[in-house]
């Protein structure tokens, strides 16, 4: 019934829907990403992306002039204020649900708390994986500070998910907040790995993250299978408040990562293409940490706070 509303609705605005489409009226996300894209920019490349994002090659070819380009939208926008309403089991998508925002904790070490899920150095003058009470204004309560003072390893830590790991063949989307306070003295990953104790003492990110962003002085990286690769379409900047999402399909093992900040905050792609693999791909398994590790001797301080996790849904709500 959904199928051949669609259909009439794309013929009724003047539009031809490939003959082999596949419509699956429960995937939201889709819809939200061209619409996205078409709003905002409706250039060649926003319709490649949405061509990419629905795996079929017709969708320029049905928008063959600037009204039908309108009709389009208007489509789209239509199709997504049905799906909030449409559901096989008339359900909406899961909330966030909180891993962590720090409030809870004693000032200092991170190493211990968190009823042992959180794991860093031993406290002393090496430890600089810590809980803040006094983060930049933009934060509310405490946040976690990798404060590594020009120490390896120093900043390092990590936590054990739980039940907020993401088995094999799941879906799940991670949200948390950044800043990042001197970007010329700072080198950190962050992200997640499928293993329980990871080395947070190693000087490689290679072997501890399935899926990772990072960041130096020169911007920020994206782990795409065995390779990080430089992100082109967010540019990071010194004490400015980092929304991050990623939207990780264990069943197909790859990823997507997104990005807001305050002054631009429609989540944003973080490459054209948007869609990496997890480092072992089909030999990852359950993720179940997620891991904060910092690289050589940098000195920036970088605050992190509200860790979410929405189990089998794309949520780029914050």
């Amino acid at each position: 019934m959904m199928k051949a509303f669609l259909a009439n609705s794309l013929k009724s605005s003047g539009l031809q829907a490939p003959s082999d489409m596949v419509w699956d009226v429960t995937d939201e996300l889709i819809w939200s990403k061209i619409l996205f894209n078409l709003l905002a920019f409706g250039g060649e490349t926003q319709f490649r992306q949405a061509e990419h994002i629905l795996g079929y090659p017709s969708l320029p070819k049905c928008i063959p002039n600037y009204m039908k380009k309108i009709a389009c939208i208007s489509l789209v926008f239509m199709i997504q204020l049905l799906l909030a309403f449409y559901s096989p089991a008339n359900s909406q998508p899961a909330s966030f649900t909180l891993i962590d925002n720090f409030d809870s904790y004693l000032n200092g070490s991170i190493n211990g708390q968190g009823n042992g899920d959180w794991v860093g150095n031993n406290p002393g003058a090496t430890d600089g994986a810590l809980v803040s009470d006094n983060p930049p204004a933009v934060f509310s309560g405490k946040t976690f500070l990798a404060n590594p003072e020009s120490v390896e390893f120093r900043g390092n830590a990590y936590r054990k998910l739980g039940n907020s790991g993401l088995l094999t063949n799941n879906s799940a989307t991670y949200y948390f907040q950044l800043l990042l306070t001197d970007l010329s003295q700072t080198n950190i990953s962050l992200g997640f790995s499928d293993d329980s104790s990871p080395n947070i003492f190693s000087s490689s990110t290679q072997n501890l993250f399935q899926a990772e962003i990072n960041f130096q002085s020169d911007g920020a990286r994206v782990r795409n299978g065995t390779s990080l690769e430089k992100i082109q379409n967010f540019t990071p900047q010194a004490n400015q408040l980092i929304h991050i999402w990623f939207l990780i399909d264990h069943a197909d093992d790859k990823y997507e990562l997104y990005f807001a900040t305050d002054a631009n905050p429609v989540p944003a792609f973080s490459n054209n293409d948007s869609v990496y693999d997890l480092k072992d791909r089909q030999s990852a398994g359950t993720l179940t940490t997620f891991v904060v590790q910092s690289q050589g001797t940098t000195s920036g301080d970088v605050y992190l706070d509200e860790l979410h996790a929405d189990a089998g849904s794309s949520n780029l709500t914050f």
